[in-house]
């Protein structure tokens, strides 16, 4: 009888885990994005004083495009997929950065 049991919640068990693999769980569509398919869109800072204020302005540059070309719903940084920023400095205090990322919406 007791083996039974440990069958049955062995079961049970087994039996959420798929169901939670498969997406018959609790809802994640919350957090579930969709992204561009390999579109990158890119934003450059030009020739700023400072690395955060150049690093601010490519992401300016990225957004404002993203949302121009696709809704502003699409143009959050944060939910960007393939992020990559590359900043290179000019002189003494200045910098110019480079901004890619594939766009994505929750």
């Amino acid at each position: 009888m007791v083996n039974q049991g440990i069958r049955t919640s062995r079961n049970f068990i087994l039996v959420a885990v798929v169901m939670l693999i498969a997406g018959f769980g609790p809802s994640t569509s919350a957090y579930a994005k969709t992204c561009k398919d390999n579109h990158f869109h890119n934003g450059y800072s030009g020739e700023v004083k400072g690395k955060k204020a150049a690093e601010r302005a490519a992401l300016k540059g990225w957004a404002s495009f993203t949302a121009w070309e696709y809704g502003s719903s699409w143009a959050s940084w944060r939910n960007a997929s393939k992020k990559k920023m590359k900043c290179d400095r000019l002189g003494a205090k200045v910098w110019h950065c480079f901004a890619s990322a594939i766009p994505c919406k929750r």
